[in-house]
């Protein structure tokens, strides 16, 4: 007994909506991956598009069922009344011997109370005609508790599998589970405080079957929430985490330092082998007409100033006969990595 009145077809048609652009997509971005994709992204939208059919079978062809929504007769129907609807509709006649089921027939017989027509709407009719050693609201609220909490750890494990190593999503993965513990304690707080007003008869039928209702609530976040993560911009775990980064910067800088003191030893036995002292005072000279081509060009003094690379000398006061000059940054910037290198030799 359906809550929604969806049949297979209306499911098969829905899966088909669903799976042709799915598929599409993913392979697509399979055969033309975007930049930095991962190579798990494909398997994970597989995955995921299960995922996706599985809940729409869970909402659209297995509801919970509800025998008022069902029959579309309010809360506060006569137990007769239902038992007469019911064997109308099964084609059961009870004048001759028929009988229900037993676990219909529990649920019917446990309806005459007030009590468990509250019962019905917090936890749903699948407790009160299953828990057969139910008696208190306690006993039924431990019964019905462990559906909710099988759908949400099954969740958990489908966050976890998006959120994967490799996936680049990882740091998303506390923030899902958050979400499914939130999501959980509200739930479990509602479905247990809610007040529930069962109407008199002939008063209209307003009662929400909260049950259900959080049903589906619940299986719209098994959708969303895992699809978020897996459709939010990814950041390497590299980025995500400086910590991973350091050994190779402690590595590269290892190497960048040995290096430094190679090319000291270096400079020295180029200047005691003749060819290459003129090699190098040749290679030196040019350089330095280079260079005072550049920095006595004026126009290339301002724009390196305009762009931050500016090498002076500048005057602090423009058109005074006592300026004091500055350095420009770049200037300023090498004369520093050169001092500490210096006193890095000389420590040494």
């Amino acid at each position: 007994m359906p809550f929604l009145s969806a049949s297979l077809d209306a499911y098969l048609l829905t899966s088909l909506l669903v799976s042709v652009p799915w598929v599409y997509l993913t392979g697509k971005s399979r055969h033309h991956p975007p930049q930095n994709s991962p190579p798990i992204r494909p398997y994970i939208s597989i995955l995921l598009l299960l995922h996706t059919l599985y809940i729409l079978y869970r909402i659209l062809v297995t509801p919970p069922a509800n025998i008022f929504t069902s029959l579309n007769i309010p809360l506060n129907t006569s137990t007769d009344r239902i038992r007469e609807i019911v064997a109308k509709y099964s084609g059961i006649d009870l004048n001759s011997g028929g009988a229900f089921p037993k676990p219909l027939e529990l649920l019917l017989k446990r309806l005459s109370l007030f009590e468990h027509r509250t019962l019905f709407v917090r936890f749903g009719q699948h407790v009160l005609q299953t828990c057969e050693y139910c008696t208190t609201y306690d006993e039924f609220a431990i019964y019905a508790i462990l559906e909710p909490l099988r759908s949400y750890v099954y969740e958990a494990a489908v966050v976890g599998a998006v959120t994967i190593s490799g996936t680049q999503r990882e740091r998303l993965r506390t923030v899902g589970l958050g979400v499914l513990v939130a999501a959980a304690l509200a739930e479990g707080y509602w479905i247990s405080t809610v007040p529930i007003k069962v109407p008199r008869r002939g008063e209209p039928n307003d009662v929400t079957m909260w049950h259900d209702a959080l049903y589906i609530a619940r299986q719209a976040l098994f959708v969303v929430l895992p699809l978020g993560i897996h459709l939010l911009r990814g950041i390497p775990e590299s980025e995500s985490n400086p910590f991973m980064v350091l050994p190779q910067t402690i590595t590269a800088m290892e190497r960048g330092l040995s290096r430094l003191h190679l090319i000291k030893y270096i400079r020295g036995a180029v200047m005691r082998v003749p060819e290459l002292r003129e090699s190098a005072e040749a290679w030196w000279k040019v350089e330095k007409q280079e260079g005072e081509w550049v920095r006595g060009d004026e126009n290339v003094r301002q724009i390196a100033e305009r762009e931050g690379f500016g090498f002076g000398p500048f005057s602090d006061e423009e058109g005074s006969n006592n300026r004091k000059e500055r350095e420009g940054k770049l200037r300023t910037s090498a004369q520093m990595a050169l001092d500490g290198l210096l006193k890095e030799s000389l420590g040494r």
